[in-house]
């Protein structure tokens, strides 16, 4: 019977194994099967040892092993890119036949417009205490306010836009207002001075911004519209007299409605909560939903009743710009709108490219205030 005796280490990384009269043969660790029984033939080393194992059969199982782990690594990726694939072959049928069929049943931005306004007249507000004068005894005034950082207006799309409400709500029956930082900060200081501390604690820019425009409307009353707004018509007759209006978002995933165009009459009682809500949240770095328009849902959620507000149709006011979202914000934030444009959980609000009589403006989504943000896109993503 022959004896196996223990390995010797050599160099290269291989090992010598002892094959008594046969003497040793040197086999390299990362040799194949057939290499093993080479050696092993040659070492003499077929014989069988003390315990009946043949040693050949365990060179070539070692070295099977080694070489069944590499191709089940294989596999395991192969299936998982499989996997990968059918997932997204999946989502594009399904979003391919929801976009179908949200084309096959769209109505007619016209039709949605028309029904807007029945339904408005059906439902008079409700909820308001005796003693609160009637928003439509006062009505909207005809007040047109924007806001940029200074009274210079960008030159290109914005400066574009903003000529185009002067030309559709023509002065002197329309009066316009272009609120600045310092404008908007001497707003809060001289009418709302509680509201001073937190104001100038928020920890971005565009939270003042945000928070500006909501006390603007309630001093003043009127229309609010981001400069990258832009008009195709006059559309004051679509504007309720008796509560706020609040553009619907065609974005669902991310809110019910955005703060780039409202109304209200001056000093309409909705506008206290989000004055409350704000302050609530006043020390988050959540822009969404510390000013924004997730915080605006929230003020929906709390108001006394669904009367208080009205949802500008996004067929109407908002349909998706695809191609152009967020022009201005870092690339993984464009990238995120893209994808919720196409997404099914969002409404189909129709193509903006049709300028057909119903489609009274579109919100550019040009994302200023993110083009000097070094975490932009988180920003956008992740502050809800």
């Amino acid at each position: 019977m022959l004896s196996r005796r223990p390995a010797r280490a050599t160099s290269g990384g291989a090992q010598a194994y002892d094959g008594g009269e046969g003497g040793s043969v040197a086999v390299d660790i990362g040799s194949g099967p057939e290499d093993v029984l080479r050696a092993a033939e040659r070492a003499h080393l077929l014989h069988e040892d003390d315990s009946g194992s043949n040693v050949t059969s365990k060179f070539a199982s070692i070295a099977g092993l080694r070489g069944a782990s590499g191709r089940d690594w294989q596999s395991k990726l192969a299936r998982a890119l499989r996997w990968i694939a059918l997932a997204l072959l999946a989502i594009a049928v399904l979003n391919t036949l929801y976009l179908t069929g949200a084309w096959l049943f769209f109505t007619s931005p016209c039709d949605v417009a028309l029904r807007t306004q029945v339904q408005l007249a059906r439902e008079p507000r409700k909820g308001l205490a005796p003693s609160t004068p009637s928003s439509a005894a006062r009505g909207v005034p005809k007040i047109i306010h924007q806001q940029w950082k200074n009274e210079i207006v960008p030159e290109g799309d914005f400066t574009k836009y903003h000529n185009l409400w002067k030309t559709y709500f023509p002065e002197p029956e329309y009066t316009h207002m272009l609120w600045t930082d310092e404008s908007g900060r001497a707003l809060i200081a001289t009418d709302f001075p509680w509201f001073l501390e937190a104001y100038d604690n928020f920890y971005m820019n565009i939270q003042r911004a945000d928070a500006v425009r909501y006390f603007v409307l309630y001093k003043y009353g009127g229309i609010y519209a981001d400069l990258d707004y832009e008009p195709f018509t006059n559309f004051w007759e679509h504007i309720p007299q008796d509560r706020v209006s609040l553009i619907e978002s065609p974005y669902k995933i991310n809110e019910q409605v955005q703060n780039s165009l409202m109304a209200g009459p001056k000093g309409d009682p909705f506008w206290n909560v989000t004055f409350s809500i704000m302050y609530e949240r006043r020390k988050s770095h959540k822009v969404l939903s510390s000013t924004g328009p997730s915080m605006v849902d929230e003020a929906m959620r709390r108001a006394p009743d669904t009367t208080w507000y009205h949802m500008l149709p996004c067929e109407n006011f908002h349909r998706i710009p695809l191609g152009e979202a967020g022009k201005n914000a870092p690339g993984l934030s464009r990238f995120a709108r893209a994808l919720m444009a196409y997404s099914p959980l969002v409404k189909t609000c129709g193509d903006w490219h049709r300028k057909d009589d119903c489609q009274f403006g579109l919100h550019h989504n040009a994302v200023s205030y993110m083009s000097n943000m070094g975490d932009g896109m988180f920003e956008f993503l992740f502050n809800f």
